[in-house]
């Protein structure tokens, strides 16, 4: 092992990925709006059968039991995509807290040696 050299990128290294990949933060292109998480919803296969079912309700001619179907599905649906929402919000806001400290305590390491 090389035990005179620190761990991790060389200066040169590190400036060669920043400029080709940019900062390690989180892009506006990364972001997911909330018309992103509802198709992921309207995506999954317990979601289209139980739209499949509310169709059918309709189509035997029972309104009622259709809509009361639906509309639980509606809620379900909103309520998922708020609670993703809120945790990607608090993950976020975990990962920029906690980012730049470790960043500091990395640079203070290496210059150290």
């Amino acid at each position: 092992m090389n035990e005179g050299n620190p761990p991790g990128l060389s200066p040169e290294a590190a400036a060669q990925r920043l400029r080709e990949e940019g900062p390690n933060e989180l892009g506006v292109s990364q972001r997911r709006t909330l018309l992103d998480m509802a198709w992921d919803v309207v995506r999954e296969p317990t979601f289209r059968l139980l739209m499949g079912a509310g169709t059918v309700y309709l189509a035997m001619g029972d309104p009622h039991e259709a809509l009361i179907l639906l509309g639980f599905v509606v809620i379900i649906m909103a309520v998922t995509v708020l609670q993703e929402r809120l945790h990607r919000q608090r993950a976020r806001s975990s990962a920029r807290s906690v980012q730049p400290a470790r960043a500091r305590r990395a640079v203070a390491r290496r210059c150290a040696f």
